[in-house]
C-alpha cells in the first residue's frame, strides 16, 4: 500500500521463510501521530492475540527510515482461495472455518479489541494438504484494532464499506458488536461467493442494508438463523458476542473439515 509494503524474508540461522512489513517512517509522519499510533496498536494487538488462528508475530524493530514487523508467513489469504475454487464454500466448510477464527474472537472479546476491518481479505490461510483444499485460518491487519477497556465506545469512521458495520458507516457510536456485523458479511460471502450488500458508496450500502435482507438464503435453518441475527441493522438488537460463541449453528458438526 501507499505507507509500505510486504515482502519475504527468511532466517538466516534457522532457514525459516517469513513475511516482512515494512511502513516507511517519513509518509507515517506526514499524517501525524495516528499512524504511528496506528502501528503500535497492531503490534499490541498481535501480541494480546497470539494462537494459532493469529498471524504470528516474530519480532519488530525500527530503522532509520523503516518500522518493520517480521511475522510468520502464510500461503494466501481466504478471498484469494475463494476467488480460485469453482464452488462457494459449503455450510460444514464455513462452520470449520469460523469454529477455527473463533479461537482468536473469543481472546479479542475478553480483552476488549475491536479488530474493525474483518474481511476474508484479512483473513490470512496456512495450507495443511498439498492439494490446498484444508488450511488454518489466522487473522492479519490489526492496523485498525482498539482497545475498548478505556471506554466502551468509540466514534472512529474506518474499515472497508463492503463489511463495514451500517452504524461505522453513520458515524454513530459504536462497541465490539461491530466486529459481529463484518463477521456475518464473511460468512454469507463464502457461502455465496458474494457480498450481502453490494454498492458503489456508502450511501448505496446503507440503503440496502436499510431496505433489502439479502435475497440469497442459506438452505440450512440454523446457518439461516445465525445470518439473520449478524446483519442487523440496529446494533441494540444484534446477537451478542456470547449468544453468537454459543449459537447451535456452532454445534453443527464436530469433525473439522479444513484441517
Amino acid at each position: 500500500d501507499s505507507f509500505g509494503d510486504v515482502f519475504c524474508g527468511s532466517n538466516k540461522k534457522t532457514g525459516e521463510k517469513v513475511a516482512i512489513k515494512r511502513l516507511k517512517k517519513e509518509i507515517l509522519y506526514k499524517y501525524g501521530n495516528y499512524l504511528i499510533n496506528a502501528f503500535w496498536k497492531e503490534i499490541d494487538s498481535m501480541k494480546k492475540c497470539d494462537c494459532e488462528n493469529s498471524v504470528r508475530l516474530i519480532r519488530n524493530f525500527e530503522t532509520k527510515h523503516n518500522y518493520n514487523i517480521i511475522m510468520e508467513l502464510c500461503d494466501t489469504d481466504l478471498l484469494c482461495h475463494l476467488n480460485n475454487r469453482p464452488q462457494p464454500f459449503s455450510v460444514d466448510e464455513v462452520r470449520d472455518t469460523f469454529i477455527q477464527l473463533n479461537n482468536v474472537f473469543k481472546i479479542m472479546h475478553k480483552n476488549n479489541i475491536i479488530h474493525r476491518d474483518l474481511k476474508l481479505g484479512n483473513i490470512l490461510i496456512k495450507y495443511t494438504d498439498e492439494k490446498k483444499q484444508k488450511f488454518i485460518p489466522k487473522l492479519s491487519d490489526y492496523g485498525f484494532s482498539k482497545d475498548l477497556n478505556s471506554q466502551n465506545v468509540t466514534q472512529t469512521h474506518l474499515g472497508t464499506p463492503a463489511t463495514m458495520a451500517p452504524e461505522v458507516m453513520m458515524n454513530t457510536l459504536y462497541d465490539d458488536k461491530c466486529d459481529l456485523w463484518s463477521i456475518g458479511v464473511m460468512m454469507y460471502q463464502l457461502h455465496f461467493k458474494q457480498i450481502p450488500y453490494q454498492g458503489f458508496t456508502e450511501e448505496e450500502i446503507l440503503k440496502k442494508i436499510q431496505f433489502n435482507y439479502p435475497r440469497s438464503q442459506p438452505n440450512d435453518p440454523i446457518f439461516k438463523d445465525l445470518l439473520s441475527k449478524l446483519l442487523v441493522m440496529d446494533p441494540s438488537k444484534r446477537i451478542t458476542w456470547n449468544q453468537y460463541f454459543n449459537h447451535p449453528f456452532f454445534k453443527g458438526n464436530e469433525n473439522s473439515t479444513n484441517r
